[in-house]
């Protein structure tokens, strides 16, 4: 799977996240729970290159002025799971678009 199909497969996965009574929006990868982004890219089955890549975009993507709940950065919610879908659809996009002066 390639770093752009990772994030699409992502994107998936979180559009339509399972909610259990607790309330908290979670997808499956690899048969584990995820309630987050990077536990989620770290489930994948790319290489570590890929996975490193992938958290350093996720870190570089977040402003900082932001919030953190819980110590993820979306909420742990539906309306989460769909910023997180939307995320990944954005980096997958980055990774379309021509370097720059080629």
């Amino acid at each position: 799977m390639t770093e752009k199909q990772a994030w699409l497969y992502l994107a998936k996965k979180w559009d339509k996240p399972k909610k259990p009574p607790s309330d908290y929006a979670f997808v499956r990868i690899s048969g584990m729970v995820c309630f987050g982004l990077c536990g989620s890219v770290k489930m994948l089955n790319i290489t570590t290159r890929s996975v490193k890549r992938m958290l350093n975009r996720i870190e570089v993507g977040w402003s900082r002025t932001f919030p953190f709940y819980d110590n993820y950065r979306w909420p742990r919610t539906r309306a989460g799971a769909k910023s997180r879908a939307a995320f990944c659809r954005k980096m997958a996009k980055q990774l379309t678009k021509p370097k720059k002066g080629k």
